[in-house]
């Protein structure tokens, strides 16, 4: 058991750097559009400031719904970012030897940095009256119909 809390104890003062912004600023045209997250009210309206999950966060569809209006959706993506830590990093003003002596045993296996944040970092929706929106392509209504492909041999 000693062994293993030795071990355990070499890690413990690894530095690890979290870091990240779990914001996103969401503004549409016309202003004071309803903001759901994930189908989910939010109580808030456009523009606005959401302050979504932190480090453990997950995709996100971010739907604006106004009165008379077509509803819009958006996605955002978490963005996580990992950084390692090279044995160069912590000496690169040291010119003599380049292994860092101020590195506990736990900064050589966990990473220096962490950082996370959503993209994109703002989001913007034009919203146009119900029956004016401009037409979407459906992937579906591209097929080429039934006999199409033997009609032109």
């Amino acid at each position: 058991m000693r062994p293993l809390a030795a071990a355990l104890l070499a890690f413990l003062p690894a530095c690890t750097f979290l870091d990240g912004d779990p914001s996103v600023l969401v503004t549409s045209t016309p202003p004071g559009a309803e903001i759901l997250v994930d189908g989910q009210p939010t109580g808030k309206t456009t523009p606005a400031l959401l302050e979504l999950d932190g480090f453990f966060g997950d995709h996100h569809v971010i739907t604006l719904r106004k009165r008379g209006f077509s509803d819009e959706e958006r996605q955002v993506t978490h963005y996580r970012q990992l950084y390692g830590s090279r044995w160069i990093d912590g000496a690169a003003a040291i010119e003599v030897w380049s292994f860092p002596f101020f590195w506990t045993a736990g900064d050589v296996v966990t990473p220096f940095a962490i950082k996370w944040r959503y993209v994109p970092h703002e989001v913007h929706a034009r919203l146009y009256r119900e029956g004016q929106a401009p037409l979407r392509e459906d992937p579906a209504s591209q097929a080429a119909p039934e006999g199409a492909a033997g009609a032109r041999e």
